[in-house]
């Protein structure tokens, strides 16, 4: 056998005792250059609903931090269509590499219970933070002859043919469902007329299109309240809200009635927990941010931020609400 030149030998034993940092060395110079590219990907947010609405406002407050606080580019889109739906499945489908998360609210949960055809179900996405939560406000048209909830359960109940409401987002959202459901508690039949957000939601009921929608607060109301378009005639709370003084409670008239929206950032099935875990930990830290804060209040919602296992535990257990209230009302559809 041909002898190996002393270049190649055997080092010498206190040249092989280095040998074990040099690999470490080379290993963090030139294995770890993967791991650096897909840090600075553009981590993407897709919101499922059109421009304007408070989904889109939260995931606008959180864009510039999260992008100081990770050092990579993050860029809002906008999938809209289908409830929700469609933007909710596309990221379902994402490579689950924590560079496309979903903003999203209680709807993403509610859709599939709805619809067989949603292309996706909560196990296809994993919850990531809530960022904030509000108050649903039911709001009319100011030319119906009522100011209140009370005075509006007894109009509704008057007329020979349901009044019309619009939801933010169609069937499924939580416009519909918790419109159904105060229809149902308060005994009074309600007409269902769909649209695909919150902007052109609130503007039918300005306009006169639809009598009422229940949503979220947001910077849009307070304009079409002070020119007179729109009341706010009461909040889906228990008792009354700081956010919006002098409207009282829905839960007033029917009693235990409370739905608040939550939104929040959730990540494809599979994401890694320690990704899942470092993008909370950043959502946390922006909703510290005084800006932040103040930007978030301005449109209505109150940062409330919940993390992965906490935000889990809820989507658990509105999903058995809302399943039953689906299953109670005959509201699923293929």
């Amino acid at each position: 056998m041909t002898a190996l030149p002393a270049s190649l030998g055997p080092l010498p034993r206190s040249e092989q005792r280095l040998l074990p940092a040099l690999i470490f060395v080379a290993l963090a110079l030139f294995g770890g250059s993967p791991v650096h590219a897909q840090d600075t990907a553009p981590l993407r947010i897709v919101v499922p609903t059109p421009p304007g609405g408070t989904n889109d406002g939260v995931a606008r407050a959180l864009q510039n931090p999260l992008q100081r606080l990770l050092g990579k580019t993050v860029i809002v889109e906008y999938k809209a269509g289908a409830a929700g739906s469609l933007g909710s499945a596309y990221v379902a489908r994402s490579k689950p590499d924590g560079n496309t998360l979903l903003l999203n609210n209680n709807a993403v949960l509610i859709n599939p219970l709805v619809s067989k055809s949603t292309g996706y179900d909560m196990r296809d996405l994993t919850p990531l933070a809530v960022a904030v939560v509000a108050p649903l406000v039911l709001i009319g048209n100011a030319a119906m002859p009522v100011n209140d909830t009370r005075s509006l359960v007894d109009f509704a109940s008057k007329q020979a043919q349901p009044l019309a409401y619009a939801s933010a987002g169609g069937v499924g959202s939580l416009g519909h469902m918790s419109m159904e459901s105060f229809a149902r508690a308060a005994g009074i039949k309600l007409l269902h007329v769909p649209y695909t957000g919150g902007g052109p939601a609130q503007m039918a009921v300005s306009s006169g299109e639809v009598k009422m929608v229940m949503t979220t607060l947001n910077a849009g109301l307070k304009g079409q309240v002070d020119a007179g378009r729109i009341r706010l005639l009461g909040v889906a709370a228990a008792k009354p809200s700081p956010l919006v003084p002098g409207v009282r409670p829905i839960g007033d008239v029917v009693p235990g009635f409370e739905i608040d929206a939550w939104f929040g950032l959730l990540a494809p099935a599979q994401t890694p927990a320690a990704v899942v875990q470092k993008i909370a930990a950043a959502v946390n830290q922006a909703l510290e941010m005084p800006e932040v804060r103040e930007q978030l209040l301005a449109i209505g919602v109150t940062p409330t931020y919940l993390g992965p296992d906490a935000f889990g535990k809820r989507v658990e257990q509105e999903t058995q609400r809302w399943a039953d209230i689906v299953r109670e009302q005959k509201l699923q559809k293929e």
